[in-house]
C-alpha cells in the first residue's frame, strides 16, 4: 500500500514515515524563502499538519514529495504576504505618528503665536507682571519686591491677566 493511501486511511504511522522520509526536503524548499529557522520549523510542522488534516484530498497520482513542495510552496508565500503586509501596516503606522506629531507641533505652534499675540494686547503693567511670572518662573513675593508693588496687587494683576487670555484663546 502507498504512503498516500496508508496516510488517507488515518495512519498516523505513515505520516511519521513522510516526516523522517521528507523533513530535510520541505526545510530546506521553505529555508530558501523564509527568513529565520524558528519560522522555517513552524512552517514544516504546518506543512505536515496540512498534510494530515486534508489528508482525505490527497492525490494517489502525484508523489507525497510533490505534494509537500505544493503545501510548503504555499505556506511560504503566505508568510511572505504577511511580512510584506506586516511592513506596510508598520509604515502607515509609523507614517501616522509622525503627521500625527506634525500636527500636534503645528497646533502648539499657532497657540503660543495666539497666545504671545494676547499677552502683547495685555495693558504694559499687566504684560510685565505675567511674563515674569510664567516665563521667568518668578513667585508673586519676588515679583512684588522687583516691581515695588504689594503681593495683592501682583495677584490682582495676574487674574485679570488670565482672565483675558482664558477668554482670548479659548
Amino acid at each position: 500500500m502507498s504512503l498516500q493511501i496508508e496516510i488517507m486511511n488515518g495512519n498516523k504511522y505513515a505520516l511519521e514515515k513522510a516526516y523522517r522520509l521528507h523533513f530535510k526536503k520541505v526545510f530546506s524548499v521553505a529555508r530558501k524563502y523564509a527568513g529565520n529557522d524558528a519560522e522555517v520549523e513552524d512552517i514544516v510542522q504546518e506543512v505536515f499538519l496540512k498534510l494530515w488534516r486534508n489528508r482525505a484530498n490527497i492525490s494517489t497520482e502525484l508523489s507525497i514529495e510533490h505534494q509537500l513542495f505544493v503545501i510548503t510552496k504555499g505556506l511560504v508565500l503566505n508568510s511572505l504576504r504577511e511580512k510584506v503586509n506586516r511592513q506596510k501596516l508598520l509604515l502607515k503606522f509609523k507614517v501616522e505618528r509622525e503627521n500625527d506629531a506634525i500636527q500636534v507641533e503645528d497646533f502648539s505652534k499657532k497657540r503660543l503665536t495666539k497666545i504671545n499675540n494676547t499677552v502683547s494686547k495685555l495693558p504694559k503693567k499687566q504684560q510685565i507682571i505675567f511674563k515674569m511670572y510664567r516665563y521667568e518662573g518668578l513667585t508673586y513675593d519676588e515679583i512684588a519686591t522687583s516691581l515695588g508693588i504689594s503681593k495683592n496687587t501682583v495677584s490682582s494683576h495676574l487674574n485679570s491677566a488670565m482672565s483675558f487670555l482664558k477668554k482670548e484663546c479659548l
